[in-house]
């Protein structure tokens, strides 16, 4: 016997292609939030790169007291317990560890929901959790803190009710009494009659602006400039032996990305580069995978995917041909060149 969704213990979860849920390609109940797909895709309806997927449903709290929740994850999550967002790391990683905490009554039921994304290669994601009463373990800096959160805690929320069917309309209600019908008929004649007179225009009174919307732009204050065939090329420094975004190469990012919607480029070229230290065909590689991060950082970002052509050159073309570990950094880069017409 199946068991309906809605009846499993465990999280409904759905399973998208593309690292921000743009196409559903299966909805399925899972017991427990411990996957390890570094080496195979989810399921065959997915690649083994970019994808996300969305896990949702109650959470039941066993005790009172603090709770501290504990993610191991490749590439990014977020989690949300009743309605607070516990652990926000929504961004390109290694597997690392990340954790949160929150309090909760003993017997209640939370909303939960968890959602992750794997970019390029294999993906892992487990959530554990340490609960109050949870006691203390000798030397627990040896293992995984806490444990993996069981089924038993998790269920769907309860199904409602189908919508009631509407009364049955009998022939005596649909027929309308000769009085109704007759009243009908005269106020219709006196709205036809009924005209404004020439010297009274009608005016239409416009509603107040909303306060979400936007005042509109006022085109004789933006200057009708025609911007050059390429604009000045942007360089993203990397960490070594990293295709990890920075916080500077992600602030750099957001601010040309508003001059990029404002202005957008025919074309961007993004090129990934890497410095000469290592094995020449793993700086290939990791200068492709750096240029994969930041076309799909822009992808997500609203810039059309016909906009832009990745390119990576691996070590093949230093900016500075060095020793110095200083000023070897700046070859660990990607440039990104926007073209115009």
């Amino acid at each position: 016997m199946t068991w309906p969704l809605w009846a499993q213990p465990g999280l409904k979860g759905e399973y998208y292609r593309g690292t921000n849920f743009e196409q559903k390609v299966r909805t399925r109940v899972d017991p427990m939030i411990q996957f390890d797909w570094s080496t195979r895709a989810p399921m065959p309806e997915l690649d083994w790169s970019y994808y996300s997927v969305r896990w949702t449903g109650q959470l039941q709290a066993p005790v009172s007291g603090r709770y501290v929740f504990y993610s191991q994850v490749d590439d990014g999550i977020r989690l949300w317990v009743g309605n607070r967002l516990v652990i926000d790391e929504w961004h390109l990683t290694p597997y690392r560890h990340f954790q949160g905490e929150i309090n909760l009554v003993a017997g209640q039921t939370y909303p939960i929901r968890i959602d992750y994304f794997n970019d390029i290669r294999g993906g892992q994601i487990t959530l554990r959790w340490e609960r109050p009463d949870q006691p203390a373990r000798w030397f627990e800096w040896l293992g995984e803190p806490g444990e993996v959160i069981p089924a038993t805690f998790f269920r769907q929320p309860p199904r409602s009710a189908p919508p009631r069917p509407k009364p049955a309309i009998s022939s005596e209600t649909k027929a309308l009494p000769l009085v109704w019908k007759t009243l009908a008929v005269k106020q219709k004649r006196l709205l036809t009659a009924k005209k404004l007179p020439s010297s009274q225009p009608l005016v239409v009174r416009s509603q107040p602006p909303s306060a979400n919307v936007s005042p509109p732009i006022n085109k004789q204050t933006v200057p009708a400039t025609t911007p050059p065939a390429l604009e000045q090329p942007i360089t993203l420094l990397f960490d070594q032996s990293s295709y990890v975004l920075t916080e500077s190469s992600r602030r750099q990012l957001d601010s040309v990305l508003a001059h990029w919607r404002a202005n957008p480029p025919a074309q961007i070229d993004v090129v990934g580069h890497a410095d000469q230290i290592g094995d020449r065909a793993l700086n290939r590689t990791l200068s492709e995978f750096r240029t994969r991060v930041v076309v799909n950082y822009l992808r997500n970002q609203g810039i059309d995917s016909t906009q832009l052509r990745g390119l990576w050159h691996g070590d093949t073309q230093l900016l500075i041909d060095t020793n110095n570990p200083v000023l070897r950094c700046q070859n660990r880069r990607v440039v990104l060149m926007p073209y115009y017409k």
